[in-house]
């Protein structure tokens, strides 16, 4: 492996940012090589006074901008850069805690360089942030912090000054509302989908403009129709921008929130977390039939136990099959850690959503 690297700098090639990176020390967790899964690479916010200018470190100077970076608000940060669904990142952080929650925390790390003398662009300034991979490392049973070489810079883009947008092609998308029984939805029931549609609308619609909020700015057409009762049908709803709001107009796209019997829904295995496997064998650079056999076996039994715990009655290929296993196989070089997913099948009944990535690492004897 060093004779490996010996080469690749010679040739003047490095691993960095989302690149491919070579793991040495097998003891090591290998790097996601991508943090595009958890973060948009484009958020938006707002600046309409002094003091949210200070929130993102900016002062007004003359007809431009001037940015100090030590001065960002941790949580105007971390409230406009928010994860994705399914993200595998768990946190984002100006500073690092000062120890791993567990041996599985991954959190990105936030910084900035100054900027001097930004002049806006259609009443937009736009700044970069870096985001850097950290990842809990467990050694003589102590858990640190470990950085690994996956990086990534989003943009924010702040507007200066109120501008009204137009929501009539916002699209909204909630979640199907599990309730025991749809034709006679319990109050708690409809609250807690009132919630849920509060949500997913206040999220969509902060991806156009940060600033407007319900009531003020926009309204929820037929909110009120979700009620103790039948709703089999689920109800159809509108987003209709408050007349006078100075940051909306327009009404959205019509959408429908369904109601299913909590025993339809199928359960998402998007937060399941399998532990890293490793293996012990000959030689890694070339797998007997044996070995390769004795690895899928031993991953296929940690995978089901893993989603057994979350739900009951799944199989492999019934429910669920594993990317990545077809490269454990008789003959293989895995002297570099396999990769592995969890993907749920879209004709299962009982799962949906896929897993985060694991690995599998095959040291020799």
């Amino acid at each position: 492996m060093k004779k490996l690297l010996a080469i690749l700098g010679a040739l003047g090639l490095t691993a960095t940012g989302a690149s491919s990176v070579v793991a040495c020390n097998n003891n090591k967790k290998e790097d996601t090589n991508d943090l595009t899964k958890s973060f948009e690479s484009l958020y938006k916010s707002d600046a309409f006074n002094d003091e949210a200018l200070g929130k993102w470190g900016l002062t007004k100077n003359n007809n431009k901008y001037d940015f100090n970076a030590n001065s960002l608000d941790e949580s105007t940060v971390t409230s406009t850069v928010t994860l994705k669904d399914g993200a595998i990142v768990k946190q984002l952080v100006k500073t690092l805690p000062t120890t791993p929650a567990d041996e599985n925390d991954i959190v990105a790390q936030y910084t900035a360089e100054n900027q001097s003398g930004i002049t806006p662009t259609n009443k937009t300034i736009t700044l970069s942030v870096k985001l850097t991979e950290f990842k809990a490392v467990k050694k003589e049973n102590v858990l640190s912090w470990e950085g690994t070489k996956v990086t990534m810079t989003v943009t924010i883009q702040i507007l200066l000054e109120a501008q009204q947008q137009d929501i009539s092609s916002l699209q909204i998308q909630v979640p199907d509302q599990q309730v025991a029984d749809t034709a006679t939805v319990t109050s708690d029931e409809a609250t807690t989908a009132q919630d849920a549609v509060k949500t997913a609308v206040a999220k969509a619609v902060k991806a156009v403009s940060p600033s407007a909020v319900i009531t003020t700015d926009y309204t929820i057409e037929g909110i009120d129709i979700i009620k103790a009762g039948d709703l089999s049908a689920g109800v159809q709803l509108d987003i209709k921008a408050v007349n006078g709001s100075k940051l909306l107009i327009g009404t959205s796209p019509k959408f429908i929130v369904k109601f299913v019997k909590k025993s339809e829904q199928k359960t998402d295995i998007s937060a399941v977390t399998v532990q890293n496997i490793t293996q012990t064998v000959a030689d890694n650079t070339i797998l007997t039939a044996d070995e390769a056999n004795a690895a899928v076996n031993s991953i296929k039994a940690a995978v089901q136990a893993k989603i057994d715990d979350l739900v009951s009655g799944t199989a492999l290929d019934t429910d669920y099959t594993i990317d990545g296993i077809d490269n454990i196989t008789t003959g293989a070089d895995v002297s570099t850690p396999v990769q592995l997913t969890v993907k749920s099948k879209s004709d299962s009944t009982k799962i949906t959503g896929d897993t985060q990535p694991f690995t599998v690492t095959f040291n020799n004897q």
